[in-house]
């Protein structure tokens, strides 16, 4: 049996393991990881003014399909579109989420915006960005490139990954 003696050795064996779990599969490129705490103030509130929110259409798409349901016992035709047409007039300014996730793309960088014990993670999925990080994250995002750990002093010991433009780091106008 062979021994893994460098954390590169494990972790590549861990991503064969995993199916290549948190990777492009177009481009065979890890997804980035980073903390949303991590980005300028302004990253977080553009993926939320901006993004889809997939928390509220999964909501929403649930609300149609109980009022598809109803129409469908009164034996209403296109019980679909007609719950689609109900649904749009509902007032949602009640409607709250915690920790809704968001997919967000703008200027060639895809991400994904979810939460990890109440904090936000952002999942890199495409950019026009590809960095070689030090380590690979943990099993809460198995084989993604963990973006705070820092680029790797030397390529041929990091990981490949999508990464994001500086500007969406802190300090990035000074």
């Amino acid at each position: 049996m062979k021994e893994y003696k460098t954390e590169k050795e494990v972790n590549e064996l861990l991503a064969a393991l995993t199916g290549r779990v948190n990777t492009n599969l177009e481009t065979g490129i890890r997804y980035g990881i980073v903390q949303g705490t991590s980005l300028s103030h302004w990253a977080l509130e553009d993926i939320f003014d901006h993004g889809d929110d997939l928390t509220f259409a999964a909501y929403k798409d649930e609300c149609i399909g109980k009022v598809e349901a109803l129409l469908e016992e009164l034996d209403q035709r296109h019980a679909r579109s007609r719950a689609e047409s109900i649904v749009d007039t509902f007032e949602w300014d009640s409607y709250q989420a915690e920790d809704s996730d968001y997919e967000y793309s703008a200027d060639g960088v895809d991400l994904l915006l979810t939460w990890l014990g109440g904090a936000p993670i952002i999942f890199v999925r495409k950019s026009p960005v590809i960095v070689v990080v030090r380590r690979l994250c943990t099993l809460c995002a198995a084989n993604g490139g963990d973006l705070d750990s820092g680029l790797a002093d030397n390529p041929a010991e990091g990981y490949e990954c999508y990464g994001l433009p500086k500007e969406w780091y802190p300090g990035a106008d000074d």
